[in-house]
């Protein structure tokens, strides 16, 4: 199954146009599953309209409806002007571990979930890491250990940002990816739109940075139960920012925040004008509290509002309709409206990944086992705290690919 599978269509009606979405449909399988086993990197150009439709054997219709489909999913990406046409718009491993963490993100998981599923991955991690590195990823940590400042300050996160994708590269298990990457990316996320005063919110970074540092320096000299102490501290600490976060404690977000935040983390900050104006869609329904239904605007207002054309705010818009937080309606009393991302879809978009990336059912199981063993450690919820209800069961049913 692929990406394209589960987008949601509309129906034009008549047989012609059934024959049509269903040869798109085989169109747009085949052209991602080439996207994919030839590994066309981000940008990389799809190729013109016609000589696509010539190539496939099909006509026009049919391939401009298949190039929709993978743009609605996020695979590929339009782009006009000189030069424009159809390229690839992300890895399928990161519009995957994106969409998953904007769920998390949108949907306000509890902090004791967001920690179990850390910690839980945070154990696999370790221990696979252990059990599988070899002397050039000793060699690599080392390095990047080697350029850590002494001592430690809030912007040593930067330098120390490169040892988790490492040790998920080396770990190789794809749940495993899939989970970390997701929380991780929803925690600091929501860390943006942080309550804390300036200088205690970039204290408050010191001590993730100090547990990631000793989880890698405890690795490269095969102490794996320093690496599992230091990793305690680290979801202890990261529990505690997203304690502090405008998102766990439902006060909305402001833009200002999140600048703070570009400041310590240049990286997060949006690269492309469609992002920011992502960004602020997000912020505007968030602290809005989510009214579903209601209307963020017409296009051509959201236009002015942000300053763009209809292609960038486009754009923007695309990530939040994959995800089911808005849809755009046309015609008399259409536009942006505020929508309930659905679940299933997130599941079953997860649940493809992990087949494309061939997860095997002990590397699911080994995860599942994992957060039912952090699940116990933390024990029920506090008198204050969530219950455990939102979040978990979904992870789970991902895992379960045999269900």
């Amino acid at each position: 199954m692929t990406s394209i599978d589960k987008i949601r269509k509309p129906d034009h009606g008549g047989a012609r146009s059934s024959r049509t979405s269903k040869l798109a449909e085989t169109v747009a399988r085949n052209l991602e599953e080439r996207i994919i086993s030839e590994g066309w990197p981000v940008g990389h150009p799809i190729g013109r309209e016609a000589d696509l439709a010539t190539s496939a054997g099909v006509g026009r219709w049919a391939m401009r409806e298949a190039l929709c489909l993978l743009e609605e999913g996020g695979l590929i990406e339009s782009r006009r002007g000189n030069g424009g046409g159809m390229f690839v718009a992300s890895l399928p491993s990161t519009m995957v571990i994106t969409r998953l963490s904007n769920y998390i993100d949108f949907m306000g998981a509890p902090a004791a979930e967001l920690s179990i599923l850390l910690a839980a991955s945070d154990k696999v991690m370790i221990d696979r890491a252990a059990s599988r590195m070899k002397a050039a990823d000793r060699r690599e940590l080392k390095e990047i250990l080697a350029s850590v400042e002494s001592p430690v300050r809030p912007e040593t996160i930067r330098s120390l940002a490169p040892i988790r994708p490492l040790l998920l590269r080396v770990a190789g298990n794809s749940a495993l990816k899939l989970i970390s990457g997701s929380v991780t990316l929803a925690t600091m996320q929501a860390c943006w739109y942080s309550t804390l005063a300036d200088e205690a919110y970039r204290e408050a970074f010191i001590p993730v940075a100090i547990a990631e540092r000793d989880i890698a320096t405890a690795l490269v000299g095969a102490a794996v139960a320093d690496a599992h102490v230091a990793s305690t501290l680290f979801v202890s600490a990261c529990e505690k920012l997203f304690r502090a976060s405008a998102n766990s404690l439902r006060l909305p977000g402001h833009t200002q925040a999140a600048v703070r935040a570009y400041e310590l983390f240049p990286a997060g900050r949006p690269m492309k004008k469609a992002e920011s104006v992502a960004r602020h869609l997000r912020e505007m329904i968030l602290d809005a509290g989510w009214p579903v239904g209601a209307q963020l605007g017409t296009l051509p207002e959201l236009m002015e509002r942000f300053d763009v054309g209809r292609p960038v705010l486009r754009e923007a818009l695309r990530g939040l309709e994959r995800m089911g937080a808005i849809r755009v309606e046309r015609g008399i009393g259409g536009g942006v409206k505020v929508a309930s991302p659905d679940p299933d879809e997130i599941i079953s978009a997860c649940r493809r990944h992990l087949e494309r990336e061939n997860l095997q059912p002990d590397e699911a199981h080994e995860m599942l086992d994992a957060i039912a063993e952090a699940e116990m450690r933390r024990g029920r919820p506090n008198g204050g705290e969530a219950e455990l209800t939102t979040l978990l069961p979904l992870v789970r049913q991902i895992l379960m690919l045999d269900k």
